[in-house]
């Protein structure tokens, strides 16, 4: 149902591509598993937990998800397409419109912890800027839910927005994610990741 029209990015996991849904003739994202990673269980496991995180949070900051398979030779998903760029491609001077998406982010990730999700890789890469300047955020291919005796701990993140307890994978709470916020708001306003500068 989905016809592939151009490469949009990729990650540790797979790439996303600009495609049509030829079924209701609209553009969507779709987000395939890497080929190298296909004949690995953990990694197809980890892919469709993601699709299924995602398909929790319904917030108008959060990029949606309209479907998901995995089958040999193939694992996807497909997502609202957004019109615009991520916060690594911009530039910013007003300090009232950093305030404005730090805002919004911060609704969104309050949102995802209510639902009892961690994002777990908040960086800019992560957070998109559609045409009208909107926040949505994507990507929770390391995302981790909460059981009854909390989010656990779990490895992955990018340094510079993780804080300590994440490096060390010791057991992480809501914290994490407003650290890796935090960080990215500074660099928003300074210019610079306040964990990376020279």
């Amino acid at each position: 149902d989905y016809r592939l029209i151009r490469r949009l990015g990729s990650g540790g996991m797979g790439v996303v591509f600009e495609a049509l849904q030829l079924s209701l003739n609209r553009k969507v994202a779709v987000k395939l598993l890497s080929p190298l990673l296909l004949q690995d269980a953990a990694q197809r496991i980890q892919f469709e937990h993601e699709a299924h995180v995602i398909a929790r949070l319904h917030h108008p900051n959060i990029v949606r998800i309209f479907s998901a398979a995995c089958r040999p030779g193939c694992c996807y998903y497909a997502m609202e397409l957004i019109e615009g760029k991520s916060l690594d491609g911009c530039e910013f001077s007003n300090p009232y419109e950093i305030a404005r998406i730090g805002l919004q982010a911060a609704r969104a990730i309050a949102y995802a912890h209510r639902c009892g999700i961690l994002h777990r890789d908040i960086k800019p890469e992560n957070i998109l800027l559609n045409d009208r300047g909107h926040v949505q955020i994507t990507d929770f291919g390391l995302a981790t839910l909460a059981d009854a005796s909390g989010y656990g701990a779990a490895g992955g993140g990018t340094i510079g927005y993780m804080p300590l307890e994440q490096m060390r994978q010791e057991n992480l709470d809501v914290r994490c994610d407003e650290w890796a916020l935090a960080s990215l708001t500074y660099e928003m306003l300074a210019g610079e990741n306040p964990f990376l500068a020279p």
